[in-house]
């Protein structure tokens, strides 16, 4: 089996094939020991040629049993068998990915063909739909058990307004909620035209701020908009900005018990701003991190950084150009 194993490794015609498939793959002896693997495979693998792992199973380059799984029941159902499984990169990435494994017989041997294709971010937008169509469902049930209120209130003027008020924040709040979604979708498929103006950091920061202090996440917490310097500016859009600022202060209220605090201000550097929320909770909600990186990196040029310990607390650090030019960042 070794000599077949170097032999097929060696074959240019093999390696070729391999080459030209589209998703990372491999191709494995029926005891799912790995013979060649094409150009992308071994990339991901970050070893420089395949036989660094040449007679290693499927699971052990993939750091997963999972992997070898999908072989043994693919060689005895003699069947294509697809599955999905987690696995962590050598750089300690979390990755999602999807492993399509096939038998392909070949003079009088059975072989089997694997391929690969990371499917996090597919996963992600799924997540991020499921949860957008949950708040606005839950958004809409809250304007429309108002507005039973609302009509029962009619004799008492003061109780009708105070109705009134709450119906017109919630719809304010399931607008804004469809409005960000939208952005998403067109940054996903690179249709976002960013609107790049001045923005003045003080009164952004305000609204951003005043808007969050109503949202039900704020409920007994404190969301405080540390002194931001005076007369800061920035080119970039606005509307934008305020969806990450949004993302980040949601978060962070999330994330924080009752009675808690959470902070949020801006820092002057060179030919940059850094805007930091800081918030006593632990958080790891993969969607928002997504959602937060996605308008940040490809929308507004900047950088994100974020690090959350029982100790420390949480911090979202995001760094925008003082004058972005509508250049997705590299």
């Amino acid at each position: 089996m070794v000599a077949d194993i170097k032999e097929c490794i060696s074959n240019r015609l093999i390696v070729s094939l391999m080459n030209s498939m589209p998703d990372m793959t491999m191709l494995l002896t029926a005891e799912g020991q790995i013979i060649s693997a094409n150009n992308s495979m071994i990339d991901f693998l970050g070893i420089q040629c395949i036989e660094h792992v040449a007679g290693l199973s499927f699971g052990e380059a993939l750091g997963c049993s999972g992997a070898n799984d999908a072989v043994a029941e693919c060689v005895s159902t003699r069947s294509t068998v697809t599955r999905d499984i987690h696995i962590r990169t050598r750089d300690s990435a979390d990755l999602d990915v999807s492993i399509r494994t096939s038998v392909l017989p070949f003079e009088g041997q059975d072989f089997v063909v694997a391929a690969m294709k990371d499917i996090s971010a597919e996963k992600l937008s799924y997540a991020i739909e499921r949860m957008f169509f949950h708040d606005i469902l839950n958004m809409a049930g809250g304007v429309r058990g108002l507005s039973g209120l609302l009509v029962d209130a009619s004799n008492d003027p003061e109780t009708a307004a105070e109705y009134s008020q709450d119906i017109y924040n919630l719809s304010d709040q399931l607008i804004d909620d469809i409005q960000a979604h939208r952005q998403l979708l067109a940054i996903e498929n690179d249709r976002l035209n960013a609107n790049i103006s001045e923005c003045d950091l003080a009164e952004l920061m305000e609204a951003v701020v005043s808007q969050y202090r109503r949202h039900e996440q704020a409920y007994r917490k404190t969301l405080t908009l540390m002194e931001t310097p005076a007369n800061l500016k920035i080119m970039t859009d606005e509307s934008i900005l305020k969806r990450v600022l949004g993302n980040m202060i949601k978060g962070a209220l999330k994330s924080t018990p009752p009675a808690g605090e959470v902070k949020l201000w801006a820092m002057e550097r060179h030919d940059s701003v850094e805007f930091i929320v800081h918030s006593d909770g632990t958080e790891g909600d993969d969607i928002r991190i997504y959602m937060i990186r996605l308008f940040t990196e490809n929308a507004c040029g900047g950088k994100v950084d974020f690090t959350s310990t029982e100790i420390d607390g949480t911090t979202f650090k995001v760094t925008l150009p003082k004058h972005y030019t509508g250049k997705t960042s590299a």
